[in-house]
């Protein structure tokens, strides 16, 4: 495909310019549109349960604004 897709479950980093940027998060769902033609990305975006926020619900990402989160 040549890009990263995340699964459900797996812990991501937001790395978008908002307000968000630097939060950690677990993906709770992905949403993939894709295109007929060949020479088009298809959209990614992912559900992010993100930790440590006073935000209740689980907030939409596109696939640029999220990296993985390796845990060491």
């Amino acid at each position: 495909m040549g890009f990263e897709v995340f699964q459900i479950g797996d812990s991501v980093c937001i790395t978008s310019d908002s307000i968000f940027k630097g939060l950690k998060g677990i993906v709770c769902k992905i949403h993939l549109i894709t295109y007929t033609e060949d020479d088009e990305k298809p959209l990614l975006f992912y559900q992010v349960n993100l930790e440590h926020t006073y935000t209740r619900e689980p907030i939409w990402f596109q696939g640029e604004e999220v990296d993985a989160l390796y845990l060491k």
